[in-house]
């Protein structure tokens, strides 16, 4: 398969996820809003996002899910959030 540029946003010391897509190939960048504040990531487009144990930590679910879904590229779709 081909290789995608992937967004992933954690809430945790350590990205595991993405270390794992980086084995496989895929470029990532990240986001975590404690540990990797790095907001020039929702200037890009991204074939993926993942997102690992963070929903449920959002200050502001509506307004943090939106800046996530306007990064997807366009014709992508997500089949849910962990």
């Amino acid at each position: 398969p081909g290789m995608f540029n992937a967004l992933h946003q954690y809430l945790s010391s350590g990205p595991t996820l993405s270390v794992m897509l980086q084995e496989k190939g895929h470029t990532v960048k990240l986001y975590d809003p404690l540990y990797f504040k790095d907001t020039t990531v929702f200037d890009d487009k991204f074939d993926f996002i993942t997102c690992s144990e963070v929903i449920e930590h959002l200050i502001d679910p509506q307004v943090e899910l939106a800046n996530l879904w306007r990064c997807l590229k366009p014709g992508i779709f997500s089949s849910g959030f962990n």
